[in-house]
């Protein structure tokens, strides 16, 4: 097994980086397990964490799926407040968002046949794949980070 690493945005966009190194669109489906895309997102001080009121519709207005609020109802969203255990800053160490799209089949057959990045990115969703972003909500919603912080870091 190689593992590698490639600069990207999202997973989906290591298999174009790939075919610009010169790799067959074959060979890459062949040879994918899956590609994981991750950044670090700054966790919340546990110490000075503030929960912060929000509605369901500013939530849906900011991109979180109506789907994903149904998953975790009893949500509350915190702000970073600051003190002496984080430095004034409201955040204290990192936590990982990522996605993950497995090379199935059917994602090998749509590489082999040099689908678009949406045919593709559709498939997977399809089985189940969750975005980068969709992740960082979720740590939202579990009072990890800040919907500020999902925004800097993923664009």
């Amino acid at each position: 097994m190689v593992l590698s690493t490639l600069h990207t945005n999202d997973a989906a966009g290591a298999i174009p980086r790939l075919e610009d190194l010169g790799i067959e669109p074959y060979l890459i489906g062949a040879g994918l397990l899956c590609i994981i895309a991750q950044r670090l997102v700054r966790k919340l001080c546990s110490n000075c964490k503030a929960p912060k009121e929000t509605t369901l519709e500013e939530l849906e207005a900011m991109g979180i799926s109506k789907q994903l609020l149904e998953r975790y109802p009893n949500f509350t969203l915190y702000d970073a407040v600051g003190c002496e255990h984080c430095r004034g800053s409201g955040y204290k160490g990192r936590e990982a968002i990522v996605e993950i799209l497995e090379v199935d089949e059917e994602i090998e057959s749509l590489i082999a046949k040099q689908a678009s990045m949406q045919e593709i990115l559709k498939k997977a969703r399809e089985n189940g794949m969750v975005s980068i972003k969709e992740d960082g909500y979720m740590k939202v919603l579990q009072g990890m980070t800040t919907m500020e912080e999902i925004n800097r870091v993923v664009y």
